[in-house]
């Protein structure tokens, strides 16, 4: 049941990929950018922490988005025992995705209070 209601969430909000994405990789780049480089901009390290948690949330959010569209649908009673069974299997396999996705939402909404409270003590 929650698999089926993530299935439906993820497939009606699969037009935000694209922005997702690009958030992902420019969070991403102006983390690395910070990190690696010398640069006056990159010396003041201010963007620093803001980009890693969109990081985070970039990552949590194409996780979502590139999983569970594929969740396969309940089996009928017309379907024989090996396919039911496979297809039970598989959406068991998609359980364990969603807990590890709880369990890291979780993490980086803990992550993301810590270092957002750090930063916003220092700037």
């Amino acid at each position: 049941l929650m698999i089926d209601s993530l299935k439906k969430l993820a497939i009606k909000f699969k037009g935000l990929k694209l922005v997702v994405n690009l958030l992902l990789v420019t969070s991403l780049l102006i983390f690395l950018f910070i990190t690696f480089t010398d640069y006056s901009i990159a010396s003041d390290d201010t963007y620093l922490i803001p980009s890693l948690s969109l990081v985070i949330w970039s990552l949590l959010a194409c996780s979502f988005l590139y999983t569970f569209p594929f969740v396969p649908d309940n089996p009928g009673k017309e379907v024989n025992f090996l396919k039911r069974f496979k297809i039970k299997l598989l959406r068991a396999y998609y359980y364990v995705i969603l807990l590890i996705a709880l369990i890291a939402s979780i993490g980086g909404l803990i992550l993301s209070l810590r270092i957002i409270g750090i930063w916003l003590r220092n700037y």
